[in-house]
């Protein structure tokens, strides 16, 4: 498909039909095989999230099919020419099994064979919200199924497929899935309620699975059961299973469910199922019964035998699997981690393209280095100009380093676990990673500053390292017949081999040691004599650093090169990894225990590094099986071969010739459900630009904001919009400055109701600054409302290095002793011509002094939060909240948003449901305006964003009046109708409200004075 479909399609399209593919390459169905078939595709699929998402989005010719469910079925059998039935299945969390169970329908009636595919991807956040009110999910975000503590389902995601036949033989059916005997599906029909589990429709739904594949209810040993985890659900399924199950068993029936480790999968669920262990069951929920049945909850991953899955408006399916006959176990292969030497520019450059796990790693690295590193990583390791840098030991430690953790993560995202690692010098770091005895963290940092520390303290080129074709025994002989002090500065380097042994130190001694032994050698490029006492000089040094590092007992077999033999507590010690430093790597001995222990013993030996080095030497060591031809000696990157190519050549060897698919990726990323308020993005000259429909978010979220009888747009409207704008067109780190708003957007009334009529334009020109516009029916110019400049640094974490001491919570509690009363605020602001309705009536627990305020800022429940920068309403606070210095005022003035010198914010996570702490500092205080700071904090002390020199200046009624009335002289549409309603009267604080004859009203939500209407 074109790049621009792909941006335009529902994700889960892509990932169904990738997976589908995949199931037929697993199924050994090459797709020629299958073009033209009767092969039918069946997916369960219950999500719309993106046709949600892509709701306000400008369409295009693929927006259509790219946003129905109906598609993702249709999409396989069109990229994979299937000509059997294609059909999309949702029936909420059952949707995947009943997809099955159509498909083994038309199996049985002569279809060649079935795609079944279920798939869930969860892209926005409504449906989180609209489950939590209802309070169906776990609070704590653990499933716990069947446990005492079980309080709700956790959402999951995932997909998968599988290539469904007839098997005609036994050997048809052996492999790592299992066969299915049987499917049945039925409904709950007329029950207690529409969403309510009913137990007896799930007993009919099992017994007729049993009854299809004759067995009985005892014979059945191992159920991945719905659970879910809720309250209501676990017990009802759990008395359906005692129900069919419990008579005349032998032994108990073990009841699981995977949603304990992924979450529940809801349209995919049925596809997840196998019997895991069950991950948080530690005490039985007492509301279960399973008197007189003899029932199991497994800790220890177990084969599957019955599935079920439930959907929430009573469709309910079931599934009885057979065993099959057992596959061979993975091989135990063995990971080598080369060591200095092996680097070279471009090393890696082509999975770091190609393959995301890769890359993913090794940009973990170069975060963790950069600070560490006088050039940054990744141009080091790629930028021909950098060749020369990438063989100074500064440099090419970390490099190698790097590029074996990202290659030892990428064989594992592929499935390719060590049974055991060995670490040829500094590849040891590397190896320790992946076996667990180092962090990353403390990895990278160690070698970075042994590196370093090697450079700046061992003199160079004063040292060097010759490989002598002779046995270790040998050279031992020679150095022997040195006086002690020629010994301190010469020694055996490493032991490669039978006859590879390398030497070490002083160069004129290495020369006359080589020269001694007759042997054929041959001298290395290296800036100094590594592994030998010309490294003492940093020793001390390096104790230093590796005090701090966390040290553990590896996770897998661990063969040391400082000893040769076999480790676990040795790599605990600090000091080891000091002695690590100038001691002989004894490569030889280790590949010897490696092999040693027979029941133990790799299967294959795969060198994770640059280039095939250890291969090379491992072969020569070599006593045992891994001597023969056959043996498979394999690596990872070849120099002068594809680095794709080496990566699939090993891969199919470790696990067969179907596990060599490899994917082309090319990445269409999304961040998240997009801007809040922004909507269709295009590209102008020296322009980034986002248009925004005025009808929707910006209309809801600014019509309680009402300026004489206006509906009138907040200027924190704006600066959230260009915020918006900012962050997705430069990242996260975006601040703005200089605002300043230079016209009011009212938002026009009576007329008519089509939308787009009426359009807002964030315009981010020249990536320095921004102008938000508007253009109403017929107009040929855009009015310009705010404008300001962008920065692409300065906000996000570094934000939070501007944090105030003077605005801290506790350093405000003690300047501010008065109580304001937050009641009396808003009818202030009110009589001053400004109405703010309920979602902008924020701020509680006041407190001042003359210069400063305090108080606490919470949204109402029911205002909408998710997507937001910095919520409207919550920024409107911070800058109203200034409004309680003017009770002293009389009369009180209207007083207006005018500008702000720097928007900073700290966090992405704008706060949900949960109050947060106005620190609020006026700086200028004149009759005309007010300058402030203000800082908003969490409750629990964490900044998340800061507004400086925010400009509140003092406008005449005339003035705002003529201002308004500028705005409406031209024709334009309205979004809502007038309606009058009577209200009833209230007592009220006269003194705090508007006269009678003042300004009138609109919003019926407020209360209002005697003889006063509202407008809703």
């Amino acid at each position: 498909m074109s790049a621009a479909e792909a941006k335009t399609i529902d994700p889960q399209q892509r990932l169904a039909l990738e997976m589908s593919y995949a199931a037929c390459h697993h199924a050994g169905r090459a797709k020629q095989s299958l073009l033209g078939s009767d092969t039918g595709v069946f997916v369960g699929q219950c999500n719309n999230d993106w046709a949600k998402f892509s709701k306000e989005r400008a369409a295009n010719p693929y927006t259509g099919p790219g946003t129905h469910a109906s598609i993702s079925s249709n999409r396989i059998s069109y990229s994979l020419g299937l000509r059997g039935a294609s059909a999309s299945v949702d029936t909420a969390c059952s949707s995947s099994l009943v997809a099955l169970d159509i498909a083994c329908q038309k199996l049985g009636l002569g279809m060649l064979a079935a795609l079944m595919t279920g798939v869930q991807l969860n892209l926005i956040a409504e449906p989180f919200v609209a489950f939590s009110k209802a309070r169906m999910l776990a609070p704590d975000g653990r499933c716990k199924t069947f446990d005492a503590s079980a309080n709700g389902y956790v959402r999951g995601e995932g997909c998968g497929s599988a290539l469904l036949q007839i098997a005609a033989t036994a050997e048809d059916m052996a492999g790592p899935l299992p066969a299915i005997a049987s499917t049945s599906t039925n409904q709950d029909g007329r029950s207690s309620t529409l969403t309510a589990p009913n137990g007896p429709a799930q007993q009919d739904a099992i017994r007729k699975a049993l009854s299809i594949a004759e067995l009985l209810g005892s014979q059945i040993n191992l159920v991945e059961c719905h659970g879910t985890g809720t309250a209501l659900g676990d017990p009802i399924e759990t008395g359906a299973l005692k129900a069919v199950l419990a008579s005349g068993r032998s032994m108990p029936v073990q009841l699981a469910t995977v949603k304990t480790n992924i979450g529940h999968l809801e349209g995919a669920a049925g596809v997840a199922g196998k019997v895991p262990p069950n991950v948080h069951f530690a005490k039985l929920n007492p509301t279960i019964d399973l008197e007189d049945f003899a029932a199991e909850i497994p800790t220890t991953a177990q084969p599957l035998q019955g599935l079920s899955s439930f959907g929430f408006g009573g469709t309910n399916a079931h599934v009885i699997c057979k065993r099959t006959a057992k596959v061979a176990a993975k091989r135990r292969v063995a990971f080598l981690f080369t060591g200095q030497g092996s680097q070279r520019i471009g090393m890696g450059q082509d999975l770091y393209a190609s393959e995301e796990s890769f890359r993913c790693a090794l940009d973990v690295c170069a975060e963790l280095l950069d600070p560490l590193l006088e050039k940054p990583l990744l141009d080091v390791l790629f930028k021909a100009e950098n060749r020369e840098l990438l063989d100074l030991t500064k440099y090419s430690q970390p490099a190698i380093f790097s590029v074996e953790y990202a290659l030892s993560e990428m064989w594992k995202a592929m499935g390719i676990e060590p049974c055991a690692v060995l670490g040829h010098s500094v590849g040891e770091y590397a190896a320790a990673v992946a076996a667990g005895v180092l962090e990353l963290e403390d990895a990278a940092r160690l070698v970075a500053e042994r590196g370093r520390l090697i450079a700046e303290l061992c003199e160079s080129n004063v040292g060097g390292m010759t490989a002598c074709c002779l046995p270790y025994r040998d050279v031992l002989k020679v150095l022997s017949g040195l006086s002690e002090d020629e010994r301190k500065q010469v020694s055996v380097a490493a032991v490669n081999g039978p006859k590879m042994t390398v030497i070490s130190g002083r160069k004129d001694l290495v020369k006359q040691v080589v020269e001694s032994t007759g042997a054929g050698n041959k001298e290395l490029n290296v800036s100094h004599a590594f592994h030998s006492p010309l490294m003492a000089p940093m020793l001390e040094s390096f104790r230093k650093e590796v005090a701090s590092a966390k040290l553990s007992a590896p996770k897998v077999r661990f063969l040391s090169t400082v000893t040769g033999k076999e480790e676990s507590d040795a790599f605990t010690n600090p000091d080891y990894w000091v002695r690590h430093v100038s001691q002989a790597v004894r490569f030889a001995d280790g590949m010897a225990a490696l092999e040693g222990v027979t029941q133990e013993a790799p299967e294959a030996y795969l060198e994770v590094g640059p280039e095939p080095t250890l291969v090379k030497m491992g072969k020569r060591c070599a006593s045992g099986p891994a001597s023969s031809k056959e043996w498979p000696w394999l690596h990872s990157i070849e120099p002068g071969q594809g680095e794709g190519n080496t990566v699939a050549s090993a891969l199919s060897q470790l696990q067969g010739a179907l596990a060599a698919l490899q994917y082309k990726r090319q990445p269409f990323p999304w961040r998240d459900a997009g801007p809040r308020l922004l909507r269709k993005r295009s590209e102008g000259p020296n322009e980034v630009l986002f248009d925004c429909p005025v009808r929707g978010d910006i209309f809801q979220v600014s019509a309680e904001h009402v300026v004489y009888n206006e509906i009138v747009i907040p200027g924190v409207v704006f600066v959230e919009m260009a915020m918006e704008a900012a962050r997705a067109h430069l990242g996260p780190e975006a601040q703005l400055r200089d605002i300043q708003m230079v016209w009011p957007f009212v938002v026009p009334k009576d007329g008519d109701t089509d939308s787009k009529q009426m359009m807002m334009r964030l315009a981010i020109i020249g990536n320095k600054r921004f102008e938000l516009r508007s253009q109403g029916p017929g107009d040929d110019a855009w009015t310009v409302h705010c404008e300001g400049r962008v920065e692409a640094s300065g906000g996000g974490s570094k934000a939070a290095a501007s944090i105030d001491p003077e605005l801290t919570i506790e350093a405000c509690a003690k300047r501010c002793p008065e109580q304001v009363d937050p009641a009396k605020l808003y009818p202030l602001v009110d009589s001053t011509g400004l109405w703010l309705g309920p979602k902008f009536q924020v701020c509680h627990d006041m407190c001042r002094n003359p210069d400063e305020i305090s108080c606490r800022m919470q949204l109402n429940s029911d205002v909408p939060n998710q997507g937001y920068i910095i919520h409207p309403s919550l920024f409107d606070g911070t800058i109203h909240a200034v409004c309680a210095t003017m009770f002293d005022q009389d009369p009180p003035f209207l007083k207006i948003f005018a500008g702000v010198g720097k928007v900073m914010v700290v966090t992405n996570e704008a706060p949900k449901d949960q109050a947060v702490i106005l620190h609020l500092r006026i700086d200028e205080k004149t009759d005309q305006q007010q300058i402030f700071t203000c800082q908003v904090f969490s409750e629990a002390g964490t900044l998340l964003w800061r507004l400086e020199d925010v400009i509140f200046r003092k406008v005449l009624p005339e003035q705002i009046q003529k201002a308004l009335a500028a705005t409406k002289a031209k024709d334009a549409v309205s979004f809502f109708e007038t309606k009058w309603k009577e209200l009833p009267e209230v007592d009220a604080d006269s003194s705090l409200l508007p006269s009678k004859d003042s300004h009138p009203s609109c919003c019926q939500s407020f209360p209002r004075p005697p003889g006063h209407s509202a407008r809703s």
